[in-house]
């Protein structure tokens, strides 16, 4: 017998043979001596009875039914938990809810198809923004307008619904407006990173190749152009700078860095801003500037 098992010969109480009188617990059905039991001569007489009120239970079942309102709470819990797991949604990982966080930001930004209305000559942008509320109805093409502005040079920015209702606004705009007016679709301007510590001296095509092979999650179909490398003084610790589409920026920042041959470097936006010195403005070049030249430590012709 192994440890303190009991055999069902033994008295659950004092651990001794049951040759003597004994009775069953009414729970486990182990025997437990007469002697043992503490039961009055008065209680004896109604053990015999096969239908009787009084239950004998040995110490070891009294334990276990004292638990009983625990147990039951402990199963309780479980159950909760258990069904809780039946609708329970993974965690988001914090880099998978910056890209979705990211992309949803990018559709609304670029989901809006935009045209540029330029006057031929110098006027008022509210007389230009007049003139073009006058010539188009709206509800007559039945167009989605989503928004109309003026810009500070004098031009026009109008806002469509969709592609299809940018298209209609544009041959009306040339067939009433095209005399004084031109039409133009703005730029698109992909997102931009840097990929710092990078001391291979490959090709860009090799470089844009291996990055793709070596980083699972950039699929085949998103947009990714190397652009240039930019070398320090150390020829092993270069830059590189790359375009790509708005989906894989999010995604390249999320990720924070990606594989490139043997090495793991850090992805950041590109915030290299260009600066005009004609008009001392921003993200354009001088030699495209239509505005008054000024100094550039007054800002005044």
């Amino acid at each position: 017998m192994e440890g303190n098992e009991l055999n069902e010969d033994q008295c659950v109480k004092c651990k001794n043979n049951c040759e003597e009188e004994y009775y069953n617990c009414d729970s486990c059905l182990k025997r437990i001596h007469r002697k043992c039991s503490n039961i009055a001569p008065s209680e004896a007489r109604c053990m015999p009875l096969q239908k009787r009120m009084l239950l004998l239970i040995c110490e070891e079942c009294k334990s276990l039914i004292a638990r009983m309102p625990f147990i039951i709470r402990m199963l309780e819990e479980i159950q909760r938990d258990v069904e809780a797991l039946k609708t329970a949604r993974p965690k988001e990982s914090y880099a998978a809810a910056v890209v979705r966080n990211e992309t949803n930001r990018e559709g609304d930004r670029t989901c809006l198809p935009t045209i540029i209305i330029k006057p031929k000559k110098n006027q008022n942008p509210q007389e230009s923004k007049s003139e073009i509320q006058r010539s188009i109805n709206p509800s007559t093409l039945k167009l989605g307008i989503r928004n109309i502005k003026e810009t500070k040079q004098g031009n026009i920015v109008v806002k469509c619904d969709t592609e299809q209702d940018l298209k209609h606004f544009r041959r009306e705009a040339e067939d009433k407006l095209g005399e004084n007016y031109e039409m133009e679709l703005p730029k698109k301007y992909l997102p931009k990173v840097k990929i710092a510590g990078y001391s291979g001296g490959e090709p860009l095509e090799i470089i844009e190749e291996k990055i793709r092979n070596q980083n699972k999650w950039i699929n085949s179909t998103e947009g990714l152009k190397i652009t240039y490398i930019k070398s320090k003084k150390n020829a092993e610790n270069s830059t590189i700078y790359a375009e790509c589409s708005g989906t894989l920026f999010n995604k390249m920042i999320a990720q924070g860095k990606i594989y490139i041959n043997w090495q793991r470097l850090p992805v950041y936006e590109d915030l290299t801003v260009s600066r005009c010195f004609r008009c001392q403005g921003f993200n354009h070049k001088s030699a495209k500037c239509s505005m008054e030249q000024v100094c550039q430590l007054c800002r005044k012709s």
